[in-house]
């Protein structure tokens, strides 16, 4: 798996989806799951129970 380096700004910004339960900005899901880049935003309707997910197991 690769790993991703997010910047702090990019970190408040996942919290805040989470706290939220709101999905983060296009762009850094786009960064979080580059295969969203090709497949589009819209056909995948990934939740903040995925993003939890992956946060605590990285």
């Amino acid at each position: 798996m690769v790993k991703t380096e997010l910047t702090d700004e990019e970190k408040k910004l996942i919290i805040e989806a989470l706290n939220n339960n709101t999905e983060p900005p296009p762009e850094l899901m786009t960064k979080l799951f580059p295969g969203l880049a090709v497949w589009g935003l819209g056909s995948w309707g990934l939740g903040s129970s995925l993003l939890l997910t992956l946060a605590l197991n990285s």
